[in-house]
């Protein structure tokens, strides 16, 4: 019976859900990590997979679900659970308790796992300007106007924006920040 991915072991077979999961990391897609695993096991040798099958045995399986094996009427895979659920011209068969060779499957995987950048809003922006325009809190004067603040904020962060292709802070969010900041009485 495989185990759960937990060792580093290279000939360990591993269920299907835990190589997915490895490719999802690697896509950050589950639909395409799902379409590149089919497509790794659609070209590997037969015994870098291991099936249960119920109905009847279909050896091209990964091929099949590629659409280069035989015609299929309906294909419901569900990796998550380790078995696939198909119909062909001789009738309805389910794969389960799918495994695949832990080596071939993740040695197909390029070696870097690509990083996502940091989405940063322009809040993240706003408030250390507005803290440097207006020390030592970033709290601005009670009766300056939104605007002003957002044309200050603009204008110091102008070589930034133009640098990195970002557009000036908006009102909206140039308020949100003197809110979360405050304002100085006086």
């Amino acid at each position: 019976m495989p185990r759960r991915e937990t060792t580093p072991s290279t000939d360990t077979p591993i269920w299907l859900c835990d190589a997915l999961k490895r490719y999802i990391d690697y896509y950050q897609s589950r639909d395409l990590a799902w379409q590149e695993l089919v497509r790794v096991l659609a070209v590997a040798p037969r015994r870098a997979w291991n099936a249960e099958f119920k109905g009847h045995r279909v050896p091209d399986l990964w091929k099949r679900l590629c659409g280069k094996g035989g015609r299929q009427f309906a294909v419901a895979p569900h990796p998550k659970e380790n078995f696939i659920a198909a119909h062909d011209a001789q009738g309805p068969y389910t794969a389960f308790r799918i495994q695949v060779a832990r080596d071939y499957v993740l040695a197909r995987l390029p070696a870097r796992v690509p990083t996502k950048p940091r989405k940063r809003h322009q809040i993240d922006r706003v408030i250390p300007a507005l803290r440097k325009l207006y020390p030592p809190n970033g709290k601005i004067p009670a009766d300056m106007y939104v605007e002003t603040a957002r044309a200050k904020v603009a204008a110091h962060l102008e070589p930034e924006s133009q640098a990195k292709g970002l557009a000036d802070p908006s009102w909206k969010t140039v308020k949100a920040a003197i809110e979360m900041l405050g304002r100085i009485n006086g």
